[in-house]
């Protein structure tokens, strides 16, 4: 089976809607030649709605070779990672550790990217740009965001301690309309807790 780094547990809690304190990015794009079209980050990372091949809301029958991952301790949240030998780890040039695909009830809910360095995360995100557009804005200033109606993708960047050091970084594509559904269950489940109080 295959385990995740216990080193990988924290940071991608980082991910979720605790990195909401978002700033503005300054507009550092030049104004498009007639022969470029004008993509927003929010049109583009809806239009895609998922990753590779796989879109958000897929059941998870419809995926093949998955191995479970991480337990999640939350009703109906599940994570799986790809059978070894069976997943493309590369974006472009970059290299990645793993995959995480999380589904909620079996349909997908969210895709992490998981990568070692700097570099790498660097390479992730211009591939990002290149896909959904100049990011809306940054995150706590460690990361970007691309904000879309139905689909948001961020990154962020956990520097390591100890010995090893370096930097994780992750990329997270998340359907915000299974993440509406997440919150309202989260929400029904403390009112009927409450009642017991």
């Amino acid at each position: 089976m295959n385990r995740y780094p216990i080193l990988l547990l924290l940071p991608l809690s980082l991910l979720g809607s605790a990195c909401s304190s978002d700033n503005t990015l300054e507009n550092k794009t030049q104004a498009p030649s007639i022969d470029t079209p004008v993509v927003s980050a929010t049109s583009a990372v809806d239009e895609k709605n998922g990753f590779r091949a796989f879109h958000f809301g897929d059941d998870v029958s419809q995926f093949s070779d998955l191995t479970p991952g991480i337990s999640s301790r939350e009703e109906g949240i599940k994570s799986y990672g790809m059978k070894q030998g069976k997943e493309n780890l590369k974006i472009g040039d970059a290299k990645l550790q793993s995959i995480e695909y999380t589904f909620y009830h079996d349909k997908l809910y969210h895709v992490d990217l998981i990568v070692d360095g700097s570099d790498n995360l660097a390479k992730v995100t211009a591939a990002a740009t290149s896909l959904y557009g100049e990011p809306s804005s940054t995150i706590s200033g460690n990361g970007v965001k691309w904000e879309g109606q139905k689909v948001e993708a961020r990154t962020l960047s956990v520097q390591r301690g100890g010995l090893a050091g370096g930097t994780t970084g992750y990329l997270r594509i998340k359907s915000k309309l299974i993440e509406q559904q997440v919150e309202a269950a989260k929400t029904d489940a403390a009112k009927k807790g409450s009642a017991d109080l």
